[in-house]
């Protein structure tokens, strides 16, 4: 069953512009670096090739995702987020940023490869985002989406964002279906890398 936050939006933009300026540091070391490292390698699996196509991070933070798609060769490279603060920790001429909220942001183009990855936890409805994503979704696109699984670890995760004012989703897999349908979208993989996440990709119905 899906969790419904009870924050604002901008509790959650607030959150991160205030740890903007260091989260690039924080989630370089320790045990969050061996986390990433595990789900950034299931993402870019789902992903595919990616070397000549277009991608856009969608809720990109500090641009984590991002450089590894420049780094995989994707061009252009096009990075939303709704903090400003974590949009200017993105320094790479390659990438072009924008602000805006991921439920509603239009952009000029479509792409090969969109990531949604940790952002959809903390949105206030992520069926939005998904609609929105497949608005974006060039024929024959992959959607590729990193969320938390309804776990106990995971819970454990909630209540350490509950302690800092933001409250978030948690994700089944039936759930993760119904969403996906209701964009237009079907699952066509999926992959969970212990203990914090489910990585699926998405394609159009």
């Amino acid at each position: 069953m899906m969790r419904r936050p009870s924050e604002p939006r901008r509790a959650v933009t607030a959150y991160f512009d205030e740890r903007a300026p260091n989260y690039r540091a924080a989630t370089g070391h320790g045990p969050w670096a061996w986390l990433r490292r595990r789900e950034a390698e299931a993402v870019l699996a789902l992903a595919g090739e990616m070397s000549g196509l277009s991608a856009l991070d969608l809720g990109c933070g500090a641009g984590f995702y991002t450089d590894l798609l420049v780094a995989r060769g994707a061009r252009p490279v096009v990075a939303v987020d709704a903090s400003q603060s974590m949009l200017a920790e993105i320094t790479d001429p390659r990438i072009s940023t924008m602000m805006g909220d991921a439920a509603t942001v239009v952009l000029d183009r479509r792409f090969d490869r969109i990531l949604l990855a940790g952002m959809l936890e903390f949105v206030a409805d992520a069926a939005a985002v998904l609609v929105n994503a497949r608005r974006h979704l060039a024929d024959g696109g992959r959607i590729v989406v990193l969320l938390p699984p309804d776990t106990a670890a995971s819970r454990f995760y909630r209540l350490f964002h509950r302690s800092h004012g933001v409250d978030i989703h948690l994700f089944d897999p039936p759930g993760i279906e119904a969403l996906a349908a209701t964009a237009g979208l079907r699952q066509t993989a999926r992959r969970s890398v212990w203990p914090l996440a489910l990585v699926c990709a998405l394609e159009a119905r």
